[in-house]
This record gives structure tokens, sequence and C-alpha cells, in this order.
């Protein structure tokens, strides 16, 4: 049986029928688009991947290998070209990164995942992580994801609950912050399991239900022992406005060498 993970990164995916399930696609249409490609927003997104979550990606103990580990980064056909481009650019060093984009009309954001387990010869348990285009993964996380890659947890979804909320201000991280939040979006997986015969089932981690409330469709496995991943918050993330944020601000600070022994980024956010 092979095992393989599959990570979808959402990057400015305009959609119709699948914009309601996301922050910034919850207003009229053509202001979602316009917030969506503003050039600010835009630039701050493409340097805080390439800062925070690419980093997190490339650094993590069990070295990334296209053999087992494919990184799907979703973004809108109608993503500006000079934006494409400039992505492509960034992660064109690496044979496991692709970039999918997706039709606005009938956005089926599990088509590259389907794919990618077609293309797998004999029985396949996977795993879908999704996981924001500002967030990271410690770099234990797929060593630790691994072991849960199995048959018997085929249908489960696995939450890593404890983690860091990384505050960003002025271009620089200005405090971490001690942050436990189970069933959090930020690496949440889904197991599945497809033998040699079957056909690929249209579901993926986006498809278990809201993350807050996965528990009520599926069983959960939550392992919350080490620190597994690190959420972002600063002026253009989606959820900025977020009530919850001001009890994230009022949390326990950590040291920083506490956040570098489990992070990888630029050292240019450093205060």
């Amino acid at each position: 049986m092979k095992k393989r993970i599959f990570v979808m990164i959402r990057y400015s995916v305009l959609s119709k029928n699948r914009s309601k399930n996301w922050v910034v696609g919850r207003k009229e249409f053509d202001e979602y688009r316009e917030e969506l490609f503003h050039p600010d927003r835009l630039s701050a997104r493409e340097e805080l991947f390439q800062k925070i979550t690419l980093p997190s990606l490339v650094h993590q103990s069990k070295s990334p290998s296209k053999d087992w580990l494919t990184v799907y980064i979703l973004v809108s056909e109608e993503m500006p070209k000079n934006s494409l481009d400039s992505l492509s650019k960034i992660v064109g060093a690496y044979d496991w990164i692709s970039i999918v984009p997706v039709p606005v009309e009938k956005t089926q954001i599990n088509a590259p995942l389907m794919n990618g387990v077609s293309e797998v010869e004999g029985d396949i348990c996977y795993a879908s992580v999704r996981l924001d285009d500002d967030d990271a993964l410690a770099s234990t996380y797929f060593e630790d994801l691994f072991r849960y890659i199995e048959k018997p947890f085929a249908g489960f979804g696995v939450s890593f609950g404890k983690g860091v909320a990384g505050v960003i201000s002025n271009g620089k991280f200005a405090d971490f912050k001690d942050y436990y939040y189970p069933k959090n979006a930020q690496g949440l997986a889904f197991i599945q399991y497809k033998s040699a015969n079957e056909k690929v089932v249209d579901m993926s981690v986006y498809d278990a239900g809201i993350h807050t409330r996965i528990d009520q469709n599926h069983p959960v496995i939550l392992d919350s022992r080490k620190c597994a991943f690190m959420r972002t918050i600063h002026q253009h993330a989606d959820t900025a406005a977020d009530k919850a944020l001001a009890s994230i601000l009022k949390l326990q600070s950590l040291e920083i060498s506490n956040v570098t022994a489990h992070f990888s980024f630029d050292p240019s956010l450093m205060p």
C-alpha cells in the first residue's frame, strides 16, 4: 500500500459556487473579485507565502519528495498574469509543488486531488490537508501526520490542536502567542483509502464540513502533544475582522526561541 499527502492551498481562488465557504467570498461577487485581486492584497499574500508558508513546507523533518508529497496551489483562472508569473518563479524549483488554475464557474476544488490519486497504481492511503497561503506547518508536521495515514483511519479527520499565533505588524512579527485550537483550519487533514480497483471519490478535507464541527460529521483524531501549526494575524488576513482575534491577542506570549525551534521562516520578518 502506498501512502501520500496532498496539501491543498487556496491562493486567491475566485469561485461562484464555493465562495460562501470562505470569509473573503461572503460578499457581493463584484466586491469579492475586486478585494481578492487588489494589488495590495496580492502583493501582501505573495510576500507572506514566500516568507512563511513556503519555508515551513520546504524545511520539514521528513524531507519533501514527489514520491509521497504533492502540494497543490489553487489559483483562479482570472488571477492577474504578473502575480501568477511571480508565484511560478517562487515555487519553480520544487517538483512536488503544482500551481493549478481553477475556473470561476463550477469550481471543482478537488479535481487536482482526484487526478493525483488516480495516477497512483495499486492501493493507496492518503491525507488531504488544508492550508492557507499565509499560515505555516511546524517542521515535524508531515512526520507526525504520516503515522496516521493507515487504512484503519480512513474516514477520520486529523487535527493537531497545539500551535502558535504569529502577530505581524509593519511587515514584521510583533508577537507570538501560545495558541491551543482543536479542529483549527491550519493543517487540518482527512484520511482516505482507495484500493487498486476502486474509483477515486470526489472528496477532500474541504468536504468534511466546517472545520470547527468536523467531529459532528466524522470521527477525529486530536493530537495536541506538540506544536504543529502557525496562524498569522495581519491586516490583509481574510479573518482580520474576526471577533475571536481580540481573545487571541490576550493569550500568553512565547519566547522567540520557542517558536524558531518549530518553524522556519524568512529572517527579515524578525523584529
